[in-house]
């Protein structure tokens, strides 16, 4: 890889997390299914933080790509973030976050626009429900796609939220367009079961003839191939002869590519408090040991015992020391 390489350009919306404590009843009170993401405007973010105590919140940088990117970053490798954010509290310090990381932020500050932002919700059963106000994020275009950027890297992560505005759908499709030409190896995470089901058509044909890696949990999974089954969405991962990571929760992973197949076990260390950012940092785990050459197996433990670790705490990405934990916890070197 030359110097100026990118191991990974990651493009999503760039939302910072309000993260709050809740109890089943204030999801019920604005009709939220628990464990989803709902879109929705500054208004109703606003209404939901007035009826909680603002010292129970913790505001941290979050989008699942920028978090993805931003572990991916903090363990090592060399990334880049495209996403739209305003000159304002909330986008210099999503800037500053990557940045902190090691990310080189591609895109630069709007002025006289809100940045976007989420409400996660966090019900005691450490399930996180989202309301998220999407504002400059959401008007991510083709014109943010720098195509010299984007021949630089290695591999590009894309995020299925993208797919809910037009214009960012267009700037997806054009940045994995650009990606495949030069060689650049397609991530795709499928973000959410309603996700899956707004854009049923565009993600069959996504996952059949633009990504190399997928990324979902079992209820994407489910929704995708109109299946209750694991034994059955298992074989249908097998069935499309790519890398697929199939995320289990409590009971780890799966990992497929063709007949290949790696069952991961959960790395349970310590209390379930908050699974914001599970998922993101199992795909940065695992996209970090996969781009650094390890197994499939390997980059599987990695992103599992991160994502072992981000549920430890409120916040989507580790508060710990990664190279420690996997000192630790793995039984493999994991390459700088």
């Amino acid at each position: 890889m030359a110097e100026d390489e990118y191991r990974l350009i990651g493009i999503g919306n760039a939302l910072s997390d309000i993260v709050v404590d809740v109890q089943d009843d204030f999801l019920q009170s604005y009709d939220l299914v628990k464990g989803s993401m709902m879109l929705t405007d500054e208004s109703i973010l606003t209404d939901m933080r007035e009826r909680l105590s603002i010292a129970e919140e913790h505001i941290f940088p979050g989008g699942s790509c920028g978090n993805t990117i931003a572990v991916f970053a903090n363990l090592g490798g060399k990334g880049g973030f495209i996403g739209k954010v305003a000159n304002d509290e909330y986008g210099r310090m999503y800037r500053a976050s990557l940045e902190e990381c090691g990310v080189e932020f591609l895109c630069p500050l709007v002025e006289g626009e809100v940045s976007g932002s989420c409400v996660v919700m966090v019900t005691p059963d450490a399930q996180r429900t989202m309301a998220t106000a999407l504002c400059i994020a959401e008007h991510l275009q083709v014109s943010d796609i720098d195509e010299n950027l984007i021949k630089k890297a290695s591999g590009l992560y894309l995020e299925g939220y993208l797919y809910d505005k037009e214009e960012a759908k267009d700037a997806f499709e054009k940045a994995a367009s650009i990606g495949r030409a030069n060689g650049a190896e397609i991530s795709l995470s499928l973000s959410d079961v309603f996700c899956v089901q707004r854009h049923y058509d565009d993600f069959h044909r996504l996952v059949e003839q633009s990504c190399d890696i997928l990324f979902a949990n079992e209820q994407e999974i489910f929704t995708l191939y109109g299946t209750e089954s694991r034994e059955d969405a298992i074989a249908h991962m097998q069935s499309l002869n790519k890398i697929v990571c199939l995320t289990l929760g409590g009971d780890g992973a799966c990992i497929t590519k063709g007949n290949e197949k790696y069952m991961i076990p959960a790395y349970k260390l310590g209390k379930a408090i908050d699974s914001t950012g599970a998922g993101d940092c199992f795909a940065a785990g695992f996209l970090y040991g996969y781009h650094h050459e390890l197994s499939l197996e390997q980059a599987g433990h990695l992103g599992s015992l991160l994502a072992g670790d981000v549920i430890t705490h409120h916040g989507p990405r580790s508060l710990n020391n990664t190279r420690a934990l996997i000192e630790k916890h793995l039984g493999f070197s994991v390459p700088s």
